[in-house]
């Protein structure tokens, strides 16, 4: 239980809130109540598990909690399809697939197996042979990415499946903007299951546009804040990029950075704070008493356009949710005056015009991610007629928040931030800028083209 409760809050600090959880293969209930106990408000809740024995062990570990189901089924002839449709979304897959290959299963005799195809372009005769000897639960992760209904997935496995499922994800991905953010967590596997391997969580959230496309960072263990290395997709194959690394000269290690959008939410005289003699107010003047947690320094294009150094926030923005589409609900329990506070502006915040609020959570933002949060940052206003790009560090603790005039790139480092400033502000890269920009258009500077002048640069 404390492995799954350990993997549920790591899940919950990456920002997941999922309405339903389903485990395909759920033993004796233990991922279940984890995320029972991690995310009380949970909507519904799916166990299935082929051995009879396990189902009833994991009913009375679940007990009468509601809208919670525990089934009997084979994973690869299991209705999956009209089970998933009565479920409300966003949906997580999470469970610990079974750690063997279809050989082994059958030398156990057991019969939750897929069907034999040939897979991944394998001849026929290497289909026949061990060559195909694939471990069941890189077949099942695989048959869970084909599920549309899943928005993200958190599965322990073998270091190998994971590296195997990333490359044929990958392989599928034609966009690089729907590339979605992957994770893999080590775990110690000997401590937890007895297992001499390399094994972990894998992560991978299609809700949200990985901050660099093909790519998946690898964490030590389900406590570090940081990645200790990334996984990247070259086209074919994936390969270990280590931070501290020294990459040959002709690839770049920052070559996959992102640039992004601040926070849109349309409606500053609420969602925009400030201090004025200690006590904290919104637009309308009216004083506010709101949870820390959700309120974060706020930039604008106006605090960037200003002398250099010059640029300390003046104001807070109230950030309700982690990522785009984010449940905000969950405030209500998580961060209750915040919710009242929201509440209590529902009207206006309901009557934003734009189209992107529909069909989203109430009091929905955009433009928030993973790259939100990221300590440091290298910010330039996309409004004003100037090309100085800022160095922005946190303050008080907390990461600085941009509103949608700003453009910036984040990194989890102060030294790789003051780099990046440092060449973006050098006249090679000025002028390669000021060939791409038309100042004359209302707003001159666009993350597409700073996208463009890394590549230019090869940054």
């Amino acid at each position: 239980m404390a492995l799954a409760l350990e993997v549920t809050r790591w899940l919950q600090r990456r920002g997941i809130t999922p309405k339903a959880v389903v485990e395909p293969t759920c033993g004796q209930g233990t991922f279940l109540k984890a995320a029972r106990t991690q995310w009380p408000g949970l909507s519904a809740v799916l166990g299935v598990e082929l051995n009879p024995a396990y189902v009833a062990e994991a009913k009375r570990n679940l007990g009468d909690a509601p809208n919670t189901q525990v089934l009997e089924g084979n994973f690869f002839d299991f209705p999956w399809a009209a089970h998933l449709r009565s479920l409300p979304q966003p949906m997580l897959a999470l469970g610990n697939p079974p750690w063997v290959t279809n050989s082994q299963l059958m030398a156990m005799g057991s019969t939750n197996l897929p069907a034999k195809q040939s897979r991944k372009g394998q001849s026929g005769l290497d289909a026949r042979t061990g060559r195909s000897n694939f471990d069941i639960c890189e077949s099942m992760i695989e048959t869970m990415l084909s599920w549309s209904e899943i928005g993200s997935l958190a599965m322990l496995c073998k270091g190998q499946v994971a590296r195997r499922v990333l490359a044929q994800l990958f392989v599928r991905v034609t966009n690089p903007e729907n590339s979605p953010t992957c994770a893999f967590v080590h775990i110690d596997a000997r401590q937890h299951f007895g297992a001499n391997v390399d094994a972990g969580l894998l992560w991978i959230d299609r809700l949200s546009a990985a901050a660099s496309p093909f790519q998946c960072e690898v964490f030590s263990d389900l406590q570090a804040e940081h990645p200790q290395n990334v996984l990247r997709f070259d086209g074919a194959t994936l390969t270990r990029s280590l931070r501290n690394h020294k990459q040959a000269p002709s690839v770049d290690p920052e070559s996959t950075l992102r640039w992004r959008s601040g926070i849109k939410h349309d409606c500053a005289r609420i969602m925009e704070l400030s201090l004025q003699d200690g006590i904290l107010r919104n637009g309308e003047g009216t004083a506010v008493s709101l949870e820390s947690e959700r309120l974060f320094p706020l930039l604008k294009s106006s605090d960037l356009s200003g002398a250099a150094g010059k640029n300390r926030p003046r104001r807070f923005l109230l950030v309700p949710q982690a990522r785009v589409g984010e449940d905000t609900r969950q405030l209500e329990i998580s961060a209750p005056a915040t919710w009242q506070y929201l509440s209590g502006h529902a009207p206006r915040l309901d009557a934003r015009k734009s189209a992107i609020y529909r069909k989203q959570p109430r009091f929905a933002i955009f433009g928030v991610g993973p790259y939100t949060f990221a300590p440091w940052k290298v910010a330039i206003s996309g409004l004003y007629k100037q090309s100085r790009f800022t160095l922005v560090g946190p303050v008080e603790g907390k990461p600085v928040v941009f509103d949608d005039t700003c453009v910036f790139l984040g990194f989890d480092t102060q030294d790789a931030a003051e780099r990046m400033a440092e060449r973006l502000n050098a006249p090679a890269a000025q002028h390669a800028l000021q060939a791409r920009v038309f100042w004359d258009s209302k707003r001159p500077i666009t993350a597409t083209v700073l996208q463009a002048l890394l590549r230019d640069l090869s940054l």
